[in-house]
């Protein structure tokens, strides 16, 4: 079970397919790739009619019962989404150039390393950045959320821990930082300036970060001109040393930047 997320603007697919079918269909293009992947790799087939398998599915009165289907069956349920990937080309929304690159996904188990390069992103002790996060977890309980602590007794989290770090004789925690991402619902553009805020995730084109693009942000009002207040960027870059867990969140935080960028929200759903 991932955490699906998609950047939730109007778009011809999302009108054509509905919101919710186009995130269950691009899950089921995914379940192709992944079969098919399987398939070529034990048995050297090509032919996806071939690719056989069998999945639980709920009938209408509620009864689950098994079918089986092929991968040319799944591409043939998934025929919408390439119908309609032609409108992805110039969406403001694409993150890669690639269609639905609006929505991805984060597995689970999220990595021990994932947990603790999150903490590592926090701010630093004394600053105002920091003291905007310990506000945010000190009002809506981060941490805290029982589902979140299910998650844990579940395996959906690799450590049976969160990991933990000293600010200066106050703690802070992976747990609070994983309930802000995913535990309150869809993320909304102002909710997603302190997560980017919180978590480093942007920059000024003229190197401003921290507390200095804090101060850049809450003044911008008051620069001469528009033309010579300094872009804002993503300030998070690919490292080789990322695990897989690490890299998906990096993408998540980069899904979140850009929706902000669009005054839109960061859907979630799992």
């Amino acid at each position: 079970m991932p955490i699906r997320h998609y950047i939730d603007i109007d778009c011809p697919p999302r009108a054509a397919i509905g919101g919710e079918e186009l995130v269950a269909l691009l899950a089921r293009w995914e379940r192709a790739e992944s079969i098919r992947a399987k398939f070529s790799e034990q048995y050297g087939t090509a032919d996806e009619s071939k690719m056989r398998f069998r999945e639980k599915v709920t009938n209408a009165e509620g009864e689950v019962e098994k079918r089986e289907l092929s991968v040319a069956d799944l591409r043939e349920e998934c025929a919408a989404l390439e119908e309609h990937a032609h409108h992805c080309r110039a969406c403001p929304a694409s993150l890669s150039g690639a269609p639905y690159s609006c929505t991805a996904a984060e597995s689970f188990p999220i990595s021990g390393a994932a947990e603790a390069w999150l903490v590592g992103q926090l701010p630093p002790a004394g600053s105002r950045a920091l003291e905007l996060f310990l506000d945010a977890a000190l009002e809506h309980g981060y941490g805290e959320n029982p589902r979140l602590i299910g998650w844990r007794q579940a395996g959906f989290l690799e450590s049976p821990e969160p990991t933990k770090a000293d600010r200066a004789g106050l703690e802070v925690t992976s747990a609070q930082v994983i309930e802000e991402l995913f535990l309150v619902g869809d993320l909304m553009p102002q909710h997603l300036l302190g997560v980017m805020l919180h978590l480093g995730a942007m920059r000024a084109s003229d190197g401003r970060t921290g507390d200095e693009l804090l101060a850049l942000i809450e003044n911008v009002d008051a620069a001469a001109s528009a033309e010579e207040a300094p872009t804002i960027d993503f300030g998070i870059g690919p490292d080789p040393a990322d695990d897989e867990s690490t890299r998906e969140l990096k993408q998540f935080l980069f899904a979140g930047f850009r929706a902000f960028s669009l005054q839109a929200p960061l859907a979630i759903r799992m």
